[in-house]
């Protein structure tokens, strides 16, 4: 595959230059940079007049989001509590997404306010809070969250932790 070529005409003489890319088995392609000079003298004459390696990349594929079991353990006018024993954003954004979904889909009103608590740490003198989120699905949810209808917010507390 050619890609980002460009070629300059100066009188009978072409010059294209680009870069090529050549796929073997399963690897990750390999790119060159390359310079191709074109003559015309009554017959086209064609020489390759640079061509060289570029320096490989390698790019890893984003972590899946690993599922992570939680409890809804309290849902009542407004307010979901939630107990999940993950305190990185992929995990906590996940059990979001799920328990958001599954409001939107039993209440499809108002404003929510999820509260994401460990299932151990608590107790007196420790909280056991890890995160709190809110969203809002319609005009009464962005008077209740202080969001847009349909916009999400979902804060991990600087001094979340698991034991």
């Amino acid at each position: 595959m050619i890609r980002n070529h460009t070629t300059q005409a100066v009188a009978d003489t072409f010059v294209t230059t680009g870069q090529v890319s050549k796929y073997v088995g399963g690897e990750a392609p390999r790119n060159y940079q390359f310079e191709c000079t074109t003559a015309f003298d009554g017959t086209f004459t064609s020489e390759v007049t640079q061509f060289a390696e570029l320096a490989r990349t390698t790019t890893t594929a984003p972590d899946p989001v690993r599922e992570v079991p939680y409890t809804i353990t309290e849902q009542d006018r407004n307010s979901v509590a939630v107990t999940i024993d993950a305190t990185d954003m992929p995990a906590l954004q996940y059990v979001f997404n799920n328990v958001q979904s599954k409001i939107a889909r039993e209440e499809n009103r108002g404003g929510w306010f999820v509260s994401f608590n460990c299932s151990t740490g608590g107790g007196q003198g420790f909280d056991n809070r890890i995160a709190n989120g809110k969203f809002a699905l319609d005009k009464l949810g962005r008077a209740q969250t202080g969001l847009a209808i349909g916009e999400t917010e979902l804060i991990i507390l600087a001094t979340a932790s698991c034991p």
